[in-house]
């Protein structure tokens, strides 16, 4: 037990420092919020993998929350958004010419797994295995949006919970977000960055 107390010490010690050493390398653009959301790289890379975080908004209009993947499941995230793009065009239009004003509806696919981030009183938080669906919604006022709303649990502390918005309001949004998401020149990003490092050892 006490052995794995010290685990869990140590990982949760490591994760904050990941989430810390971060550097911003592009911005994703979400019209409903009329906001521009960070894309952050880390600044270590191990064994030819680095994290990747995509921040977004809470429920306290803060934007100290993210989604953390590693640099081999953001190809798959990438896959997800177009898929949600797809999707979302195929909706719109069917909701368009069938004069349907009033509509939810959960997309039949999900995120990679992942892990939800988010900054609270000095402190890094962390929900661990997230995989999360979109869901297409018509608003009171016509627009059609395709958002991932969840509530987050702390996987250190059931008692501390954070909800994140993400939303997209068009397919521009979304291509936004694929964009923002060039896994080349994060990797050239992080490699130059190490090998600087590397000068002053």
């Amino acid at each position: 037990m006490k052995e794995r107390i010290l685990f869990l010490i140590l990982f949760f010690s490591i994760s904050v420092v990941s989430a810390n050493g971060q550097k911003s390398f592009s911005k994703w653009h979400s019209s409903y919020f009329d906001k521009t959301f960070d894309v952050k790289v880390s600044n270590e890379i191990k064994n030819g993998v680095f994290d990747i975080y995509i921040y977004a908004i809470d429920e306290n209009s803060n934007t100290d929350i993210c989604l953390n993947f590693d640099s081999n499941t953001i190809v798959d995230f990438k896959a997800f958004l177009e898929n949600v793009k797809s999707k979302y065009i195929e909706w719109k239009n069917i909701a368009i010419a069938n004069n349907v004003s009033d509509m939810t509806k959960e997309m039949d696919f999900q995120t990679p797994s992942c892990t939800a981030c988010w900054y609270w009183v000095d402190e890094w938080y962390f929900s661990f295995g997230v995989k999360l669906r979109p869901t297409f919604m018509i608003l009171d006022d016509g627009r059609m949006v395709v958002m991932i709303v969840k509530e987050f649990t702390a996987s250190n502390n059931r008692y501390i919970t954070n909800t994140m918005y993400m939303v997209w309001e068009c397919e521009q949004d979304i291509d936004s977000m694929i964009e923002a998401l060039n896994i080349d020149e994060m990797r050239t990003m992080v490699n130059s960055r190490v090998d600087t490092n590397q000068l002053f050892n």
